[in-house]
């Protein structure tokens, strides 16, 4: 009889446990399920703001003015990423205004594999161009750097906001005006700004 009360009693703590094992198991799974991987394809949209400077060809001045971004990423692992994306702003030198359209090339790190709010940090190349209409209209295209550096809250599902600290240089000397080449002289442009977004992503955990 003594033994038979010390089995059960033994074996009382591991039933238990088993038990709330099997509670909360499926509601971990379920929590982890709601948040996205980080890796696969995923395409964001953001507004941004940004302050840009420029020098050369009677463009000498800055402005503050809006843009925007629409970007199609790869996350090869839940930390690094592929991106290309397409950026357009609008800006002024005194009382000329330009545009600014680009295609962003680039690598992207999020840090905190796991966590709900992750860091990250992002760069590469840009192909952008520049366009003013001074009665004739003036265009130039090269290859400049490109950066930027902020926060993303991974929410529910496949879905994500972020937000980041931007900044973009180019040296645009290769002008065509109303599309014939010419000679002119080197605009250099820089742009420091802020974006905010969302993001879907095609994979949840």
């Amino acid at each position: 009889m003594t033994r038979s009360r010390q089995f059960w009693g033994a074996r009382r703590p591991l039933s238990t446990t088993a038990w709330l094992v099997a509670l909360l198991a499926p509601t971990v799974l379920h929590s982890q399920a709601l948040v996205p991987s980080g890796t696969g394809f995923s395409v964001a949209g953001s507004v941004a703001v940004s302050r840009s400077t420029s020098s050369g060809s009677g463009l000498d001045g800055n402005a503050t003015r809006p843009g925007g971004m629409v970007e199609v990423a790869y996350g090869a692992t839940p930390r690094l990423s592929l991106l290309g994306a397409y950026r357009l702003a609008a800006a002024s030198a005194g009382t000329q205004d330009y545009t600014t359209h680009g295609v962003d090339f680039g690598l992207r790190y999020l840090g905190k594999a796991g966590m709900r709010l992750r860091p990250f940090a992002e760069g590469g190349l840009a192909i952008r161009s520049l366009r003013y209409d001074a009665g004739e209209v003036y265009t130039s295209s090269n290859v400049g750097p490109w950066a930027s550096a902020g926060v993303m809250r991974l929410g529910a599902q496949h879905w994500s906001m972020e937000a980041a600290v931007t900044w973009a240089q180019s040296r645009f000397d290769n002008w065509n005006r109303d599309g014939q080449a010419i000679v002119a002289e080197a605009v250099h442009w820089n742009a420091v700004g802020v974006r905010a977004g969302v993001r879907y992503w095609s994979r949840a955990r």
